[in-house]
């Protein structure tokens, strides 16, 4: 990932201005700046590490689940959870 170079003061203008719910292109006409950048100062300012994975296998209840060779059974609450998330998503692409 590129690393963007831009003042603190500017950083935090960026930051306040997304979190009040502006459009990036407004904070590029506000602040002088491409999008592309902004994006960039947005992706690494506000967005912390993907946790949330991590959290899952860290939670004791993820071992306990029925389990064939290491797989969750087909039958069991987190894949048909998973499978009806994704059938949700892709339901309206046809």
């Amino acid at each position: 990932m590129q690393k963007v170079t831009v003042p603190a003061p500017i950083i935090e203008k960026i930051v306040a201005y997304r979190r009040s719910g502006m459009r990036v292109q407004d904070i590029c006409d506000r602040v002088d700046m491409s999008p592309g950048r902004v994006y960039l100062v947005i992706r690494e300012n506000m967005h912390g590490p993907r946790v949330r994975v991590l959290s899952e296998y860290r939670d004791p209840t993820v071992y306990e689940l029925p389990r064939y060779n290491g797989a969750l059974i087909a039958g069991s609450a987190v894949p048909v959870q998973a499978m009806w998330r994704g059938l949700e998503r892709w339901r309206g692409l046809n």
